[in-house]
C-alpha cells in the first residue's frame, strides 16, 4: 500500500487547515469591523450567525476592547 493509500480522507490536509485558519481570521476581522460601525451586540450576532464558540467570540471583542484602551493612554 503507498503513502497516498493510506491517507486518511476524513481529516483535513495542511492547506485545508490554512484556508480554515483564514477564514476564521476574515470572520474575526468583519466583526471587529461591525463592533466599530454598530456595536458590540450587532458584532456578537454576526460572530454566532458564524457559529463562532462563546469563549472565542468573547476573546476577540474583549481584546479589541482592550486594544482600543491601551492606545488612547
Amino acid at each position: 500500500m503507498s503513502a497516498q493509500q493510506t491517507h486518511d480522507s476524513s481529516q483535513p490536509s495542511g492547506s485545508n487547515l490554512n484556508n480554515l485558519g483564514v477564514a476564521q481570521e476574515n470572520i474575526a476581522n468583519r466583526a471587529l469591523e461591525v463592533q466599530a460601525n454598530f456595536s458590540t451586540m450587532c458584532a456578537i450576532e454576526y460572530l454566532k450567525s458564524n457559529d463562532v464558540d462563546p469563549d472565542m467570540i468573547s476573546r476577540i471583542l474583549r481584546q479589541n476592547l482592550n486594544d482600543e484602551a491601551n492606545s488612547r493612554r
